[in-house]
C-alpha cells in the first residue's frame, strides 16, 4: 500500500492529516490502542485519541472495550 498517496486522498475527501495517518495505521493493524496507533501513525499520543473520536463520530472506525484500554479496529 502506498500510504503516502492513501493519506493524500483521504485528506482531499475531508480528512485532517492527523486523522488520515491514524486511519492509515489502523487499516495497516487492523486493531489496536490509542498508543499503538500514535506510534505507527507517528504522532502524539493526544493527537492519536482526538483524531480517533473524530473518525468514530464519522463512522469510519470502531471501539472495542477492553478492561484497560479501548482497542480501535479499521471500519469495514
Amino acid at each position: 500500500m502506498d500510504t503516502i498517496r492513501v493519506k493524500r486522498v483521504l485528506t482531499d475527501i475531508g480528512l485532517t492529516t492527523h486523522e488520515s495517518a491514524a486511519y492509515v495505521a489502523l487499516l495497516q493493524m487492523g486493531k489496536g490502542s490509542a498508543d499503538s496507533v500514535a506510534s505507527r501513525a507517528e504522532i502524539k499520543r493526544s493527537t492519536a485519541y482526538l483524531a480517533l473520536e473524530s473518525l468514530l463520530r464519522q463512522g469510519l472506525i470502531g471501539k472495542i472495550p477492553r478492561k484497560r484500554k479501548m482497542l480501535f479496529l479499521a471500519g469495514d
